[in-house]
């Protein structure tokens, strides 16, 4: 990672009271984060990613709406699929965009109550869907459709080294490398100080029908 700046950045990590090296470690920690929780649920190896994900993990059991517009069979269908054994439900959870949880908001039952439970913090009883805790996340992505995913997120394999498991971080101000297009960039001659973060990982669905 090379930082660019209308100042020298040796100067201004030198001159500066705040901890630069310490916020850009956090914000590419947490980009690596984001990044491992889209590949963890819809990677896809035709499209570049080095793993499979649940969306386009083979044997997951894909079931395409019925209707036009999202409605509170559709989710009924997904909580209690008879194709998924009733163990593999047991711990299961919601992973859906914003989108779609502002449309899983607006549903209701028969009985015209909405099947979004906004929990209770005192009595610790999570928000949740037909009684499963949901997780909002933005790596689902919307187009005219999207996607809604049920399942247990301990059948996804996150794979870490057993040492160093978090992210190595290697920083020099004398590192040179060539770019195409470009001039060779010279991180001591441009005063420019250059962050490499390493981060090893294996991601697997280890039980896709579940």
């Amino acid at each position: 990672l090379s930082l660019h700046d209308a100042l020298p950045i040796y100067e201004l990590l030198d001159d500066s009271n705040v901890d630069f090296a310490g916020k850009i470690e956090a914000l590419v920690g947490e980009a690596i984060g984001l990044e491992i929780e889209r590949v963890a649920l819809v990677g896809n190896t035709g499209g570049g990613d080095a793993f499979m994900g649940v969306l386009y993990a083979t044997g997951v059991n894909d079931v395409p709406q019925a209707n036009a517009l999202l409605n509170y069979e559709d989710l009924v269908d997904a909580r209690y699929n008879p194709s998924v054994k009733r163990i593999y439900r047991t711990g299961a959870e919601w992973f859906l965009n914003t989108d779609a949880l502002r449309l899983v908001m607006k549903l209701k039952d028969d009985e015209s109550q909405p099947i979004w439970n906004m929990g209770n913090m005192q009595t610790g009883v999570p928000a949740n869907i037909l009684g499963l805790p949901y997780n909002e996340t933005d790596q689902i992505a919307t187009n005219t459709t999207t996607s809604i995913l049920i399942g247990n997120p301990k059948t996804i394999y996150l794979g870490n080294p057993k040492v160093n498991a978090g992210i190595n971080v290697a920083i020099s101000n004398s590192a040179i490398a060539p770019i195409s297009g470009s001039i060779t960039q010279n991180a001591f001659m441009q005063d420019e100080t250059w962050y490499r973060f390493i981060k090893r990982q294996s991601i697997t669905v280890a039980i896709p029908e579940a």
